[in-house]
This record gives C-alpha cells, sequence and structure tokens, in this order.
C-alpha cells in the first residue's frame, strides 16, 4: 500500500511539469506524509531527493 501511495504522489508532481522549463511547487498536507517517506524511501529517485523539501 505504502509504494502504491508514493508512486501515484510522485506521479502527481510530475504532472506539473511537463518541460524543462516549467517549475511547479506542490504542498501535500497530511501529517502521514513523513511516515510514508520513510517507509518508501527506497523508491523515490534521487532526482527527487535533489528538491524535496519536507517539514
Amino acid at each position: 500500500y505504502s509504494s502504491e501511495t508514493m508512486m501515484k504522489i510522485l506521479q502527481g508532481f510530475g504532472r506539473s511539469i511537463r518541460s524543462e522549463d516549467d517549475w511547479a511547487r506542490t504542498y501535500v498536507i497530511d501529517s502521514t506524509i513523513n511516515n510514508l517517506v520513510n517507509q518508501t524511501r527506497n523508491i523515490v529517485p534521487k532526482a527527487y531527493w535533489d528538491v524535496l523539501k519536507i517539514s
């Protein structure tokens, strides 16, 4: 379940960016996102870690 959820979130991030000149800011307003990120760390591509901010 966690892997599927994270994949859908990552796909959602990608839908807002279609070309190299595009940029987007996406907010996930759910306190469980921190747990999800920790559980699925191994499936998140490095490119996301370079720009991902979790607080």
